[in-house]
């Protein structure tokens, strides 16, 4: 009897362990900027979004717009991660393995430039920081955050200086 009752508590002790440790399975659609991975492929969506991607509207040339669209599964909603200086990240198209996320600044849009060398007044123009607490994503040297005014298809992306909108980034595989 005894035997009987400690095989039942190892096994209600079995299922919670189990049932703790369901979580850390579950599909994590928002990660802190240490999981990002240079090297890996990325799509963007705002926030809460399951139905917009952040996208190259064009073919991946210089000064091509980041827009949004409805994911299509190609490169221009494919981002690839690379590491920068001081804690920052390049984001470049998986279009052009040299053109990735700029600020214009004539008008904050977000557009495909060169991402190396890419600077003003000695400022790098492409290098971003994810940011944890907001999952918002900020220009390293500007103090201006990606943002999109309406949650629409081809909205369009830009710097904004202060409005901070929560992004969401999931890896492809590549």
């Amino acid at each position: 009897m005894n035997l009987k009752k400690k095989i039942v508590a190892l096994g209600m002790v079995c299922a919670l362990a189990v049932g703790m440790a369901t979580s850390a399975f579950a599909a994590d659609t928002r990660a802190p900027h240490d999981s990002l991975v240079s090297g890996k492929t990325y799509v963007f969506r705002p926030g809460s979004s399951m139905t917009l991607l952040v996208n190259v509207y064009g073919n991946g040339k210089t000064n091509d717009n980041v827009t949004l669209y409805s994911p299509t599964n190609q490169n221009d909603q494919k981002w690839l991660i690379r590491s920068a200086d001081e804690g920052a990240f390049y984001v470049t198209t998986a279009l052009s393995s040299t053109l990735g996320w700029n600020v214009n600044h004539s008008n904050n849009n977000c557009n495909l430039h060169a991402y190396r060398y890419n600077t003003t007044d000695g400022n790098d123009d492409s290098a971003v920081q994810f940011l944890t607490a907001n999952h918002g994503i900020k220009l390293r040297d500007w103090n201006l955050y990606m943002y999109n005014a309406s949650a629409s298809v081809n909205a369009n992306i830009t710097w904004s200086t202060n409005n901070v909108r929560s992004w969401n980034w999931n890896n492809v595989g590549y």
